[in-house]
């Protein structure tokens, strides 16, 4: 295993983040290194606090090198509580935690845009970078690397650790035509 970078994925919920960590290499090779669930409301700080922590390499495994979290349940413009939103926690540390929206269809399988965001009733001209991700793209690409020849670099692999439960989660979703 040859990793050269990782990369964090984060789905958000009322009640917790569920995340998934992987390690790239060549070809787009990928390693599970973790996944799990951090428990919490995410209105309040801690839940955000422990992710940060995560994403850092605090907790004592590698840094992140980006992390992208899908902004569809819980994006900037919460009133309540704007400090805790999705766009609020990817402005810090720039250039490492994004947010994300998925669709079904698109164009490429990637395509970013700069957002004007505002915090304390001030607006940040083009203050977060959001990326659109093709899920229809990205799901038969998963498809694909699990079923990936074992030996050719590429693949898709999981730890002796992964659950039934994550394994169930990955092929959940099939693509009809």
């Amino acid at each position: 295993m040859c990793i050269r970078d990782s990369t964090m994925g984060v789905d958000v919920q009322k009640n917790g983040l569920f995340y998934v960590i992987q390690g790239w290499g060549f070809n787009s090779e990928s390693w599970l290194l973790d996944h799990d669930f951090i428990a919490g409301e995410t209105e309040h700080e801690a839940v955000w606090a422990g992710l940060r922590s995560i994403i850092t390499g605090a907790l004592g495994q590698r840094r992140i090198d980006r992390c992208f979290i899908d902004s569809g349940y819980r994006p900037g413009d919460v009133q309540r509580r704007p400090d805790h939103a999705v766009y609020s926690f990817c402005r810090r540390p720039p250039g490492q935690v994004f947010p994300t929206k998925g669709a079904d269809t698109m164009d490429t399988p990637v395509r970013f845009v700069s957002l004007d965001y505002t915090v304390g009733g001030r607006v940040i001209k083009q203050g977060v970078k959001l990326f659109h991700l093709n899920t229809d793209y990205f799901k038969r690409w998963l498809h694909g690397r699990i079923r990936w020849p074992k030996d050719q670099p590429g693949g898709w692999h999981l730890h002796v650790q992964t659950t039934e439960d994550f394994c169930r989660q990955i092929v959940s979703e099939e693509l009809l035509l």
